[in-house]
């Protein structure tokens, strides 16, 4: 999608994941909590797989089993991973609330 050469292409890839790495440990050293930083990775390499799913380099390769996973399923399995964040904490919160008060 960036370019025609899958080459660069796959540079790109690899350096959207190396950024979505970078981003996902500085999360968990900020929250000491593995499964948020495991999910901001997971989200931030689907989206960077994503932008690049429509280049040449799926085609030529015959990889385009990684783009319907890419597209149909990893953001499904996201937004649950998500959702389940959500509601453990909002549990963790009440359970608190119930200890100190």
């Amino acid at each position: 999608m960036f370019f025609s050469s899958p080459s660069i292409d796959l540079k790109i890839i690899l350096i959207l994941l190396c950024i979505s790495f970078a981003i996902a440990i500085g999360v968990y050293f900020k929250t000491k909590k593995i499964t948020i930083g495991l999910f901001v990775f997971s989200a931030l390499a689907n989206l960077g797989i994503y932008l690049n799913s429509g280049s040449r380099i799926f085609g030529i390769y015959n990889l385009k089993f990684i783009v319907i996973w890419v597209v149909a399923y990893w953001p499904l399995l996201n937004l649950v991973w998500l959702i389940f964040l959500f509601i453990n904490s909002v549990k963790f919160r009440k359970c608190l609330k119930k200890v100190f008060h």
